[in-house]
């Protein structure tokens, strides 16, 4: 693994700490990788910091790709605390989504891997479309129990009121 960037590259990291089971701090820096892990280690912490990924992109992406990638792991609901998400794969995936997005490619060592994670979601999106149709074709899409079937997902009508609606019409009837 390569410790120092390129002059006008830097690190974005994903590190994991054991004094910290299943949170991952994500970072960069423009230096040195183990000068960051020192000064993150000075900082009373039990244990070392251990190097989780890391991704070398040119030093003008790196606040951006940070930023980014913190806001995406945080409206998924993985922010733990200040830099602390959970779930490595997850960290994993938006930082690489971010740098694409970003600069416009994957760092070389994370193409298989990025690949790998697109088909793998395509094609739970094809399995959840193929189980939506068999659930259509049984006549079991947008029903739940004690309401009627409705046209339009805004206009079902929730049960309560159904049975109001019933009681309604049964009193006009006798009337």
């Amino acid at each position: 693994m390569k410790n120092t960037p390129d002059i006008d590259n830097g690190f974005i990291y994903i590190l994991s700490n054991s004094s910290f089971p299943s949170l991952f701090k994500v970072g960069y820096t423009a230096n040195d990788i183990r000068l960051r892990l020192t000064d993150l280690n000075s900082t009373g912490v039990p244990d070392k910091f251990k190097i989780e990924c890391l991704f070398e992109i040119p030093k003008k992406y790196l606040r951006g790709v940070e930023a980014t990638a913190h806001e995406r792991l945080f409206l998924k609901k993985l922010h733990h605390s200040k830099e602390f998400f959970n779930n490595l794969e997850e960290c994993k995936y938006e930082v690489l989504e971010t740098i694409k997005d970003l600069t416009g490619k994957i760092p070389d060592d994370y193409i298989k891997e990025y690949k790998a994670r697109e088909t793998k979601i395509e094609l739970e999106k094809v399995k959840r479309y193929e189980e939506e149709k068999e659930r259509e074709g049984r006549g079991r899409v947008g029903r739940r129990r004690g309401s009627q079937r409705a046209s339009a997902p805004s206009e079902r009508v929730p049960k309560k009121r159904v049975e109001k609606l019933q009681v309604e019409v049964r009193v006009d009837q006798t009337q």
